[in-house]
């Protein structure tokens, strides 16, 4: 069982207390909990993982460079690579492997891992405001008030810890609208595949194969629910077969005035901490969750709570807030249709890799007004470059 709500008696006072049991807190709590201290974990979902607010594909670089094995009770699939289509139907593709996961099993995976090194988690419980006094964080639940050396906030894109703590500017986000099908008439097995249109604005639609299903979404800003209908019907797929649906909040620019403050830290989703062009966030909450846990326990072990002002400085230099990334990020979901339909011509249906920029040059010249966007194209092939070994 990974909760103590069978417990009559739960400590008041640890090393660390979570909120949040995602993948990000997971992360963090296994780190911290593997080192002998004690930690707890604050969740409000009645079960770990669920509802399910995710696509659910990871690369294989980002279990295996964050120290996650592969387990086949949480793997529905493997993929290849990604399909990306434009409008008038062409596409480009790009070879990075990884899995397309339960995300419930996948979840409950990382945080198990966590209690059976003596972590504790409390479901079902809502956090209902934080306070810092005599150097202690007071967290305050409907149950009981805890005491912790020390706060992780993975409480994801609606953080209220992130905005308790006034480090949270800016906070914008596209919504996303998913459906699960079995038996529908999508050939493709082995790639991911997103679509992108304008109309979608700062997003874009998806399908991702599942072994024996698929998971097919859309996100954006604006009616995401009839897009992704017209969207399955576009692919004669009947939207009354679906099986499950699932609604979630993907960060697009969220400005925090710092990752930390005192002996507080912001991770995954909650720090706005996403693939910056395909938005994706389990890469990012493994990543920042095990660098906030591996801090923490350096913090602790040296009885110095100011170090863990390292965590700020390490996260802003990751790829996960490369400029470039971000400044691409804009341009991707900028270009109208008849830009996208230009970018399907260049790349021809082809490995977007095997086109020279001697090639990607002479289209721009057989189609001169798109000449003063070159710079940005450019831009834009190195951004997908970078962000693949961030899925």
């Amino acid at each position: 069982m990974t909760t103590n709500e069978g417990k009559s008696r739960m400590k008041e006072n640890y090393d660390g207390i979570l909120v949040g049991a995602g993948p990000a807190g997971g992360m963090a709590a296994r780190v911290i909990s593997k080192e002998g201290h004690s930690i707890l974990v604050i969740d409000k979902k009645k079960k770990v993982g669920q509802p399910v607010q995710c696509g659910e594909a990871v690369s294989k670089f980002a279990l295996k460079s964050n120290k996650v094995r592969v387990k086949k009770e949480w793997v529905k699939n493997s993929f290849r690579g990604l399909k990306i289509f434009v409008p008038n139907g062409k596409y480009f593709f790009s070879f990075v492997k990884g899995y397309c996961i339960d995300r419930t099993k996948f979840d409950k995976y990382i945080i198990d891992q966590a209690v059976h090194k003596g972590c504790e988690i409390l479901l079902n419980t809502k956090v209902m405001g934080i306070k810092r006094k005599n150097k202690l964080w007071y967290i305050r639940t409907k149950r009981n008030i805890f005491k912790s050396k020390f706060l992780i906030g993975a409480d994801g894109a609606e953080s209220n810890v992130a905005t308790w703590l006034g480090l949270l500017k800016i906070k914008d986000f596209i919504k996303a609208l998913q459906y699960k099908f079995r038996n529908i008439n999508i050939k493709e097995k082995k790639f991911l595949l997103l679509y992108m249109n304008s109309k979608f604005r700062s997003g874009y639609a998806w399908v991702f194969p599942r072994g024996d299903e698929y998971n097919i979404g859309v996100g954006g800003v604006g009616n995401i629910k009839r897009w992704l209908d017209d969207f399955c019907r576009s692919k004669n797929i009947d939207v009354k077969k679906k099986f499950s649906v699932s609604y979630g909040m993907v960060p697009k620019r969220y400005t925090l005035k710092s990752f930390t403050k005192d002996s507080a830290l912001i991770v995954g989703d909650a720090a706005g901490l996403t693939n910056p062009i395909f938005g994706g966030g389990i890469h990012s909450a493994l990543f920042s969750g095990r660098l906030a846990g591996k801090i923490v326990c350096f913090a602790l072990d040296s009885n110095d709570p100011k170090l863990i002002s390292r965590y700020d400085n390490e996260v802003r230099e990751s790829p996960f807030c490369n400029p470039i990334l971000q400044r691409a990020n804009k341009f991707f979901y900028s270009l109208n249709n008849d830009e996208w339909d230009f970018v399907g011509e260049v790349f021809e249906n082809k490995n977007y890799n095997d086109i020279s920029y001697l090639k990607i040059f002479k289209k721009f010249i057989l189609k001169p007004k798109f000449l003063l966007k070159v710079k940005k194209f450019k831009t834009l092939k190195r951004a997908i470059d970078m962000s693949h070994g961030l899925i």
